[in-house]
C-alpha cells in the first residue's frame, strides 16, 4: 500500500512538469494571441510601407506543418521548406489581405507560439 501510495505521489508531482514540456500543447501558450497580433502587425511595416495599407483577415493557432498557405503534401522547394520550418511548432499564422481590396499582396505571418520568434512571413503576388 505504500509503493501505491508513494508512486501516486511522485506521479501527481512530475505530471505538471511533463506537461509543461512544451507549453502550447494547452490552451495556454506563451505567446496569446493579442501579442502574436502585436508581432504580425509590426512585421506589416517594412521600408516604406505602412502597416495601415493591411487589414486583419484571419489569425488561427497549428500544431501541425500543413496550413491555408503550406499544403499536407508540399511540392515546390518554396513549400517544403516552410513545411520544414513549422514542423514540430505550436505557432500563429496571421492573415492579411491588402486594405484597398487588390488582387494579391497578400501577407502571411508564422509566429512561434512559445517564444513570440516570427518563423517565415509569406507575401502574395
Amino acid at each position: 500500500m505504500r509503493t501505491l501510495v508513494a508512486y501516486s505521489l511522485l506521479f501527481a508531482l512530475l505530471l505538471p512538469k511533463l506537461s509543461m514540456a512544451n507549453p502550447c500543447q494547452n490552451e495556454h501558450c506563451a505567446v496569446g494571441i493579442r501579442k502574436a497580433l502585436d508581432i504580425a502587425q509590426a512585421a506589416t511595416a517594412d521600408g516604406n510601407e505602412r502597416a495601415s495599407k493591411f487589414e486583419l483577415t484571419a489569425a488561427k493557432r497549428y500544431s501541425n506543418p500543413w496550413n491555408d498557405v503550406v499544403p499536407v503534401h508540399p511540392e515546390g522547394s518554396y513549400e517544403r521548406d516552410l513545411y520544414s520550418k513549422l514542423q514540430n511548432r505550436t505557432y500563429w499564422m496571421v492573415y492579411f489581405a491588402p486594405a484597398d481590396n487588390a488582387l494579391g499582396g497578400d501577407v502571411t505571418i508564422f509566429i512561434d507560439a512559445s517564444t513570440g520568434e516570427i518563423i517565415a512571413i509569406h507575401r502574395g503576388k
